[in-house]
This record gives C-alpha cells, sequence and structure tokens, in this order.
C-alpha cells in the first residue's frame, strides 16, 4: 500500500529528519525532475530521496506505511534496522550531537517493567562501559528515557562465526587465532569480574578486518539453569552444545572456568566442523559433556599440540583446566601463524572521542542537575565547613610549616548516587584511611619518577637499546580507550514505564508524555572535616599515545611549569645531585631543554629481570621544525616502518609520528620499541584493566602523575628499580600498599597551594571499603614508627635541624589527610601550605640517603639469630605469602624469589622446581589453581605446606600427613646438578618410588 505524496511530504516533516526549509527546497527540487510534480507518487520520491542520500531505506519505509517514525530517542537517531542474524532487531542509528555511528539493543520484558529489575540490569551494563578491548562488542551506554529503555553499543559489521562454520571447518592455525581473540577478550571479562556465560559461535563477529568481537549480553549477570523447569531447556538447544558440564550441578552459576570450557568447545567445533557432543536434546547433550570423551583429533589432521590444548580446556573438572583465559591466549599463540598473529587495529573513527567526550560531559549535567535539585541550605546546627579549616577543638599545632589551607580550598562534595533513602547507609560505609607514609609517597613518585629521566640503569646511556617483545601484557587487557570519565551510576529506582513497547520495524514509540532523560536522584552530605578536598584542576586524562607497549609504571611531569615556579624549582632542586645529573644527561640525548617541554611521559617496562626499558614520549611548549630536531639529535639514520618513519642515532632511537594530533611531540626509546610504536601509527599500548580505569582520572594538568601497576615493583622485573640506596623504600613500600592491589596513581599540584593525591583499585575479591579500612589500618602505624626510626639515625650536620622536624611535619600531613572512595576507588587527598611540598622531599631523600637505612615496616623479618646457611635454615625463617588466585607453578616460582629476597647470601642459589612429570600420575598439572592464599608471619616451610594442600586434587584433606595428602615437597638435590640443593614439588607415590626422605609434616602418624 502507498500513501499519498502529500502525505509523504506531510510525514517528512513531522519526522524532525529534515528541517521544514529543508522539506520545502526538496518539494520544488522533485518538482522540476522528469516525472516528478503533480506525476509523481510516494515511492518515487522515496527512491529519489534513497539515491540522493537524503533519506535511508529504513527511513523511507518506515515514511510509506504511513508513519512519521519515531527516529529520534534522546540524542539518537535511527537509520537503518538489522533483519536478521544474531543482532536481528538492533538498529543503526547515529548520536545526532557528533555524528558518531551506533547501535541500539531496545530491552523488552520484566527489565522495562520492573524498576529493581531496571536498576540491576542497569548498574550491570553501567560495569560493561569501562571494558576497554578491541575484540568485545563494546557498551558505550544504557537509557532510559522512561517509555523505553536501550543499550548503546558501538556499530560492528560481519557475519557470525556460526554462519561461517556452516560453509566447514577452519584450518587449525586460523581456528586457533579466532579462539586466542576471543580468549583476549574474555580475559578483559574476568579480569573486571565480569563472567560472559554464552561462549557459542553465535556470539563470534568476524570483521572483514580478521578481528573477532565477542558479543555479550552487559546487561544480563548469567546465573545457575534450571534443568528441572522444561521451557528453559528447550531454550537451551542451541547453548547445551557449548555448556560447561559443572553447570549440571543445582544452583552452579557460571564462573571463569566454564567459559574457559565453553572457548574450548568453540575451538573443537571449528577444527572438526560440529560442536563436540552434537545430537539429542539439552538434557542429553550435558549429560554427555560431564560423562563422554570427545571425539580424538588426530582423525581431522589436528596437530597434537592442538589437539593437547583443546584437551585442557575442555576438561571435565574444572581444576585441570587452564585457569585463566589470559594463559589460554598465551599457549594459542604460540600455535598462530606468526603473520596474522598481532591483528592491525583500524584507526578510530574521527567522531570517537567527540562523542565519547559528550555521552561524559551529559552525565556529568545530569549528575549536577540532580545535585542542584536536591542541596538545600543547611539546618540549624549543621556546620557545612567549607572553609577548610579543621573542626571545633581539631586545629592541629604548626609543625614545621603552617598547617591550614587557604580558604579558596574546599572540600568537594560528597555525593551519593543512590536515593535519598540510601544516603546515610553509603556514608556510614566510607571508611577513613587517613595519614601517609613517613618518607613520603611524594618523594617516593618524584624520586623513583622523576630521577629516572637520565635512562635506565644509572650506569648506562640514557637510552639503553636492550630490546623489546611483542607480547600483549599476557593478553589481560586491550586498547585504551579515550573516555575522560567513568560513566555514573544508576539510580536505584527508576519510573514504571508504558508496558508492551516493543520494537518491530521501529522501536517502540512512547505513548503519552514527552520523552526526556531520566535525572538520577541524588544527595549532597555536608562536609564533616573528612570529606575529600576538591581538586584545583579539571583536565584531560593523561593520552599514553607513542608509549612503547608493556609499560608498567607510567611518570608524567610538566618541566617547564615545574622549572618556571619558585616552588616547583625547589622541589626539583631537593631532589638532589642524582637528578641534576641525571636530567643533564638527558636533556643531551632528547636534544632539547626541560624549560622547552610541556609534558613529559616517563615509562618503564619489562625488561626479564634486568633494570627496566625507558621510554619517554616529549610534548614541546612550542613545536620545532623536524629538520631542527634532527640536527639536535646528531642526524640519526632514517627508517620506514610502514608509512612512518623513525630515526636512529648515537644517543638513541626517535619516533616522530605522521599525525596530527602528535605534532609538537616525539619519543625517544630504544631502536626495538620505537620501531613497535612507529608499526601502530603512535597508538597507546594495551594496559591492565585498573591500569586503564585509573588511568580515565588522571589529570593531565597537574604538575606530576604516576600511574604504576603494583606487582610489578615487588616481582624481580621491579627489583632493579630498588638498586642502591632506594632498597630502602621497596619494604616500607610493600607493607603499606599491602596484598591485592592492582592499580594505584600518585598525583600533585603546585598552585596556590600543594594539593596532593593518592587513588587505589583492589583485586575483584577486595571489596573497596575493606580497601580503605585496610590501608587507613597500616597508615595510622606511620608516625609512631617514623619517632622511632629517626632515634636510630645519627643524620649529618647539613640536615640535622630538618631532621628534627621531619616526623612532625610527616604528622601535620598525617592531620590533613582525606580520605573516602570516589569512582568505586579509594582516594587519599591532601591540601597543604605550598612550601610542604619541597621540605617533604627534601626530608624523603635525605632520609633515604641517611645510615641506618632500616625500612621503616618491615613485611618480611629473618628468623633471630646467625644468618640462614643451609636450606633448612631457610625454611625456618618467617614471612607473609598472599594472592587472590594463581596456578601452582606461578605460586611457587614467586615464593622461591621471595624467599631468595628474604635470605640474601646464601651460600647457594635457593630455588623450587615442580617435577611435572611426577604430578601427571596423580592426575595434577602446573596450571592447578590455587585460591585465597594467605599466610602471614609464617616459616617458609609452613607456607610451602600450605601451598600443595591447597593444589591437593583431594579438598578432603585436613592434615598434610593424610594419605590422600598426594601433592608434598620435598629437599633434595636437582635433577639437573647433584650438587645443588633444592625444594622439589612432587608426590607422595613418586617421592616413596624415587626413596625422598618426606619433611616430618608428611609422614603418616
Amino acid at each position: 500500500m502507498s500513501i499519498a505524496l502529500a502525505d509523504f511530504w506531510k510525514l517528512l516533516k513531522e519526522s524532525r529528519l529534515l528541517a521544514p526549509e529543508q522539506v520545502d527546497s526538496l518539494i520544488a527540487d522533485f518538482a522540476s525532475v522528469k516525472g516528478g510534480g503533480e506525476q509523481g507518487n510516494s515511492r518515487t520520491v522515496a527512491e529519489w530521496l534513497v539515491s540522493r542520500n537524503v533519506l535511508s531505506r529504513y527511513q523511507t519505509t518506515i515514511l510509506l506505511a504511513g508513519r512519521a517514525g519515531p527516529f529520534y530517542y534522546g540524542d539518537y537517531k535511527v537509520y537503518d534496522r538489522v533483519d536478521k542474524g544474531r543482532m536481528a532487531g538492533w538498529f543503526r542509528a547515529v548520536h545526532a550531537p557528533t555524528g558518531h555511528p551506533v547501535m541500539l539493543e531496545f530491552l523488552t520484558g520484566a527489565v522495562t517493567q520492573d524498576p529493581r529489575s531496571w536498576a540491576i540490569a542497569a548498574n550491570h551494563a553501567l560495569g560493561a562501559t569501562s571494558l576497554a578491548s578491541p575484540h568485545l562488542h563494546r557498551l558505550h551506554e544504557p537509557v532510559d528515557l522512561k517509555a523505553f529503555k536501550f543499550l548503546v553499543l558501538e556499530d560492528t559489521r560481519g557475519g557470525t562465526l556460526e554462519e561461517r562454520l556452516a560453509v566447514g571447518r577452519f584450518p587449525p592455525a586460523e581456528a586457533c587465532r579466532i579462539a586466542r581473540l576471543a580468549a583476549l577478550a574474555l580475559a578483559t571479562l574476568h579480569q573486571a569480574g565480569r563472567v560472559h556465560g554464552d561462549v557459542r559461535p553465535a556470539n563470534f563477529i568476524l570483521e572483514q578486518s580478521g578481528n573477532v568481537k565477542l558479543l555479550s549480553e552487559p546487561h544480563v549477570t548469567p546465573a545457575s539453569i534450571n534443568f528441572a523447569d522444561p521451557q528453559i531447556v528447550s531454550a537451551l538447544q542451541s547453548k547445551a552444545d557449548y555448556l560447561a558440564p559443572e553447570l549440571l550441578q543445582p544452583g552452579k552459576t557460571p564462573d571463569p572456568l566454564c567459559d574457559i570450557y565453553s572457548l574450548g568447545c568453540v575451538l573443537y567445533a571449528m577444527l572438526t566442523g560440529t560442536p563436540p557432543f552434537a545430537g539429542g536434546n539439552a538434557q542429553q547433550k550435558m549429560t554427555r559433556h560431564a560423562s563422554e570423551a570427545i571425539r580424538p583429533l588426530d582423525q581431522f589432521g589436528v596437530p597434537p599440540q592442538v589437539a593437547q590444548l583443546v584437551t585442557y580446556m575442555m576438561a571435565k573438572n574444572p581444576q585441570v583446566r587452564y585457569q585463566s583465559a589470559a594463559i589460554v591466549a598465551e599457549q594459542l599463540a604460540q600455535l598462530v601463524d606468526p603473520q596474522t598473529l598481532y591483528w592491525q587495529p583500524p584507526a578510530p573513527l574521527p567522531t570517537l572521542a567527540h562523542f565519547e567526550q559528550h555521552v561524559a560531559h551529559k552525565q556529568q549535567q545530569l549528575r549536577a542537575q540532580a545535585q542542584t535539585a536536591t542541596a538545600k541550605p543547611a539546618a540549624a546546627g549543621i556546620n557545612l565547613n567549607l572553609s577548610g579549616t579543621s573542626p571545633a577543638g581539631g586545629a592541629p599545632a604548626s609543625l614545621g610549616f603552617s598547617t591550614g589551607p587557604s580558604a579558596g580550598s574546599v572540600p568537594r562534595s560528597s555525593v551519593s548516587a543512590e536515593m535519598v533513602a540510601a544516603a546515610k547507609a553509603k556514608k556510614q560505609q566510607q571508611m577513613l584511611i587517613g595519614g601517609l607514609v613517613g618518607t613520603g609517597i611524594l618523594a617516593i613518585a618524584i624520586l623513583i619518577g622523576v630521577s629516572m629521566m637520565g635512562g635506565g640503569d644509572p650506569a648506562t646511556d640514557p637510552v639503553a637499546e636492550n630490546g623489546t617483545s611483542t607480547t600483549e601484557n599476557g593478553g589481560e587487557t586491550e586498547t585504551p580507550t579515550t573516555n575522560p570519565d567513568p560513566a555514573p551510576a544508576v539510580p536505584a529506582a527508576t519510573p514504571v514505564v508504558n508496558p508492551g513497547t516493543t520494537p518491530v520495524e521501529a522501536p517502540p514509540t512512547p505513548s503519552g508524555s514527552k520523552i526526556e532523560p531520566t535525572t538520577v536522584v541524588q544527595t549532597v552530605v555536608p562536609d564533616d572535616g573528612q570529606l575529600l578536598w576538591a581538586s584545583p584542576t579539571s583536565g584531560e586524562p593523561i593520552s599514553l599515545r607513542m608509549v612503547p607497549p608493556e609499560a608498567q609504571v607510567f611518570i608524567a611531569v610538566r618541566p617547564a611549569e615545574l622549572k618556571g615556579s619558585a616552588e616547583g624549582q625547589l622541589v626539583l632542586n631537593a631532589l638532589g645531585p642524582e637528578f641534576s645529573s641525571q636530567s643533564e644527561a638527558f636533556e643531551r640525548a632528547a636534544g632539547v631543554k626541560l624549560d622547552e617541554i610541556e609534558q613529559l611521559i616517563i615509562g618503564l617496562h619489562n625488561n626479564d629481570a634486568k633494570f627496566p626499558r625507558v621510554s619517554y614520549v616529549v610534548k614541546l611548549k612550542s613545536p620545532i621544525p623536524r629538520e631542527e630536531l634532527l640536527t639536535r639529535w646528531g642526524n640519526p639514520t632514517g627508517t620506514t616502518e610502514g608509512t612512518e618513519a623513525y630515526f636512529t642515532g648515537a644517543s638513541g632511537s626517535y619516533f616522530l609520528s605522521s599525525d596530527p594530533q602528535d605534532e609538537g611531540k616525539f619519543l625517544m626509546a630504544s631502536q626495538a620499541d620505537v620501531q613497535e610504536v612507529a608499526k601502530v601509527k603512535g597508538a597507546p599500548p594495551l594496559l591492565f584493566l585498573e591500569m586503564e580505569k585509573l588511568r580515565r582520572t588522571t589529570d593531565s594538568t597537574r604538575h606530576f602523575t604516576l600511574l604504576v601497576y603494583p606487582p610489578f615493583l615487588f616481582n624481580d622485573d621491579g627489583e632493579p628499580l630498588f638498586a642502591g640506596e632506594r632498597g630502602k623504600v621497596r619494604q616500607p613500600l610493600s607493607w603499606l600498599l599491602g596484598d591485592g592491589l592492582k592499580s594505584a596513581s600518585v598525583s600533585g599540584h603546585f598552585g596556590n597551594e600543594f594539593y596532593f593525591e593518592m587513588q587505589f583499585l583492589g583485586s575483584l575479591d577486595k571489596e573497596k571499603f575493606q580497601l580503605a579500612k585496610d590501608f587507613r589500618t597500616r597508615l595510622e602505624q606511620i608516625p609512631r614508627s617514623l619517632e622511632d626510626y629517626f632515634v636510630a639515625l645519627t643524620p649529618p650536620p647539613y640536615w640535622k635541624k630538618l631532621s628534627f622536624r621531619y616526623p612532625q611535619m610527616i604528622t601535620t600531613l598525617h592531620n590533613q589527610m582525606r580520605v573516602g572512595v570516589e569512582n568505586e576507588q579509594a582516594m587519599v587527598n591532601a591540601v597543604l601550605p605550598l612550601h610542604a611540598a619541597h621540605n617533604l622531599v627534601l626530608g624523603g631523600e635525605l632520609l633515604i640517603a641517611t645510615a641506618p637505612g632500616a625500612a621503616v615496616v618491615a613485611a618480611n623479618t629473618p628468623a633471630a639469630g646467625a644468618a640462614p646457611k643451609t636450606i633448612e635454615d631457610v625454611l625456618n625463617l618467617k614471612t607473609s605469602f598472599a594472592f587472590d588466585q594463581t596456578s601452582l607453578e606461578f605460586a611457587m616460582r614467586d615464593l622461591a624469589a621471595e624467599t631468595r629476597d628474604l635470605a640474601k647470601g646464601l651460600p647457594f642459589e635457593f630455588d623450587i622446581q615442580i617435577l611435572g612429570d611426577d604430578l601427571k600420575f596423580d592426575g595434577i598439572t602446573r596450571n592447578q589453581s590455587i585460591r585465597d592464599f594467605k599466610q602471614e608471619g609464617k616459616a617458609v616451610g609452613e607456607i610451602l605446606t600450605a601451598l600443595v594442600m591447597k593444589a591437593n586434587p583431594i579438598t578432603t584433606v585436613k592434615e598434610p600427613n593424610e594419605l590422600d595428602q598426594k601433592l608434598i615437597w620435598v629437599v633434595h638435590t636437582s635433577p639437573d646438578d647433584p650438587n645443588k640443593p633444592m625444594i622439589l614439588i612432587t608426590t607422595r607415590a613418586k617421592a616413596a618410588e624415587k626413596k625422598y626422605t618426606l619433611p616430618a609434616t608428611f609422614q603418616p602418624k
């Protein structure tokens, strides 16, 4: 059926797709076309508009059906509907303010009708907006417009793996390549504490570029399956081909190991052309998953290494599988054609950054509107304390420098993102974590960071040619985004919407009221003298473009501003003569002076337990012509990498990006690192998820920022950072940061006052408020520890006076700290008089340089008595060892490394070796997972016993002397060197066969 031409033009005006004057102009243009005017009809004009790219075919179809839309949903204009495939029923749209293309998935059912269901779904979806991986289908935001709710997702094109499998199976190398990219996507999900729960070929989008996108339902929390419900089982028919057998257990919810099993099934299907247990109903398939062995893959021509990997992924016992998706990605990488291993991501659309900023800004406006709407004058008796002074009776005395910030320093508003009824409960949860480490994290941040400006190991040149590898950080994280802020919390309750609004040919049309964005109900909590200080800056997040891969520590400083201010220069002077000499070496190699540099980003990269590779991204205050820079660098030799050029000379290697956004910037690093950056045209490196989350909350206008992955500081790769005098800060820093910390940032700004801030993100099981509570407990011990430490010092005369005042300065800093939780991160900040900065840095620098150099607080304390000489002595040393989850192999590696640190000076090298062939006879693997391990103040031998008990295949064992304790450790000589004593990890049966002497703890009573 076709509508009249006049009605078509009328509907087009009502649709808001075009302005009325544009429609009038088109009417006149069409009248002049042959066959137009009175002789034309609505279908003809529709085709004409499509041919001129004025309307999309979908838009004209809706108009021809006699409807004026709707086409606009909030900020989004719909232009197409997906009619088939996995995304059937989704809509392609454009973000009207920025022109960025997106996809809209309109939600139906209970989630749209029940406010509580929507609150849960929206909050779960909100957590997915921060996931950064090129292999995950990205969610930009969940939207609630009252009449309907939808998800805004990235626009993705391509067919599904399910559709491709209908053609036939894949060559093994290509199957492994696809599975590896999917494993990287799962690693990102799992590290964020999320589970996919539906890994199957229908959820793999194969893009033309060769990339793989893993689709998910980001608003759905995976739940257990009720196999007693026939309706549920019927819906599982296609999914059951890829579900893990343990999901048959009543109440069992999907976990990361279920996803790994499912990915193994997908890989099996790619290698054979069919799922592992095809045929039958869902219940029968699940029973076969639990009881039947898979068909051998050698009959399909699959190489043994690939077949073995599939076997481990699909092990029916979850504890025997690979224990993380990151490990799966690493194993698959070895089986992929090196030519196709590294997928080159396309350049992001030019509209993406503006779109992300617009979404973040819109959410900030909603928060501000809610704050204005709900803020009320303070009631009688409530002191808002906006001056920054301490509450009555609590003003600290002046101890070395004046304590009160100026009247311009105000606490930031503590805004709850929940309903008013939840405000009190949230406030009670915000634990105080006041204080700061005595030597000052500020001193550590700048000293370890900025003093590295001379290059890697202080004994080497500014840029060391150490080479690099091209791994992807273990596959744990993916390409970062440029979103400056995490999305805000979704309100706990939302208005009830009109039922029955489901998209058919067009998205649902709201009935009745005008469509408006939902505002978040919030409440302002008055300042109680403990709220976080307001930041004096509000810049964009720090960009890591042109930084080479594998960096674990980033230091961003603003040298020109520091040197241009009196206090900034004093802070630099306080870093001592080493900083002066190192900065001069840096200036010679870089060819520019510090006061010519607007921003300097220093990266410290993994380097196989040698001093970290160092890179420098320099952003100049004023661009210097390329020819002049090359002259300053000594006319280095140019090399082409694709379309990019880099240069290698006597002082190092350099990269000048051709991208306009990198104007005025250059990279100085090792040749291998520079080449890697040139390959990706300056794209930012992959980061661990927690580091990426913190990066998004950094502020590039602050004078210094340190962003660090804490485990790096305390493993073999980070140990060289603490050489010489800096070694004194390693143990107290480890003690202060505690266990389970996955990312930390430290930043400061020297304006009218000195502003200082620390932020932390913990491991997945580390509840943020408990993290804050634990951190506070440790910080409160610092002032007394400092006093005890200074009693043992014999400072030289030139800083004796300062040494007497320094503990009091730290106490004052402790009193000025504000602590809390913001953006799901534990935060500590302070505002101090401007001159406090250089005093704190100077005191910290001199403290580190002064004997006796004992740690302020030691996490590991050797046993009293003589230094250990034998391996038995080492086993009696006491230490602490804890982690959330790791494999047996990694746990033993880390314990051996920590024990070597604890027992320096041994006449032999302490080591632990797992006898893998011994373990196989009892069905134990090196990848055996160990979870929730924590031993404090225990002997190394006791920790070893606790580890093997945790990894034992029989979980009912209570005592190590039970015969069911299969996994044990023994003291013996190395299988490769009969003169080297060591710890061997073996089994009880193999120990008896080889006549090893069992430690007393394993000997049966």
